[in-house]
């Protein structure tokens, strides 16, 4: 979540001691990540409300990432100021990349550089975010042709449908043989088709070829969480996303 450079006018990290993450323009938790830095063990009210004022004179939500590593006390620091739960997350790993086949009636193309745009807004369709937001963020890591980390994206097909109904997209990592699964999303009127399935199929496959042996996750704990749980992977942790809004009141 923390893997895109400074960039002017788009991307600027808050100078906090111990605190790392990004503001963007887009006034948006997902968009504008923040947490502690790793080896921080201890974290003051101070930390908590210098990020918060970055964020107020901004006039942008933001959320702040709780982590096993995050100090134990982040929680409690976070609701003084008005911060509050919006998403858990589990994270899980799958090795070795094995799903078993590719289901019935879904085929998975991959998606170009020129094929953002499309990508995206099916991304906001199914992922019920606003389409100006997944534009921006996916322009500055999915389809970034100069990005931080190396992306592969994908869309899926169920049969009798002409427009794709899914999307997804592969994370690489130049020095480790471990892909990030990113991006997922299928349309509500497709869901239970094995188009989710088919995405991690075909990710898994591709990220082999390329010498890759396992995968990551962070999936939302009542959404893809349980799907990828079913398909072999393993919990390792839970994540809290803490969201704030410029009208949260500490």
């Amino acid at each position: 979540m923390f893997s895109i450079p400074e960039i002017e006018g788009k991307v600027t990290y808050p100078a906090i001691a111990g605190i790392r993450g990004r503001g963007t323009p887009m006034s948006h938790p997902l968009c504008n990540i923040i947490g502690t830095e790793p080896g921080t063990w201890v974290l003051s009210p101070e930390q908590v409300a210098a990020v918060v004022a970055w964020f107020r004179e901004r006039g942008t939500a933001f959320g702040w990432l709780v982590t096993p590593s995050s100090p134990p006390d982040t929680e409690t620091l976070l609701k003084a100021q008005g911060l509050a739960p919006l998403i858990t997350l589990e994270g899980l790993v799958k090795h070795p990349l094995e799903v078993g086949e590719m289901p019935a009636g879904v085929r998975v193309e991959e998606s170009a550089l020129e094929d953002h745009h499309d990508w995206a807004r099916l991304y906001a369709r199914a992922y019920g975010e606003p389409e100006e937001m997944i534009q921006f963020m996916t322009g500055l890591l999915h389809f970034n042709p100069n990005p931080i980390h190396r992306f592969r994206n994908y869309v899926a097909f169920v049969d009798g449908v002409d427009e794709p109904v899914a999307c997804a997209s592969t994370m690489f990592f130049a020095d480790h043989p471990v892909i990030y699964l990113g991006g997922a999303a299928t349309l509500a009127e497709h869901r239970g088709k094995g188009a989710y399935r088919a995405l991690v199929h075909r990710r898994f496959v591709d990220a082999a070829a390329e010498g890759c042996e396992a995968a990551v996750i962070q999936a939302v704990s009542d959404t893809s969480a349980p799907i990828c749980s079913a398909l072999g992977f393993t919990r390792i942790c839970q994540q809290l996303l803490y969201a704030w809004q410029p009208d949260s009141e500490a």
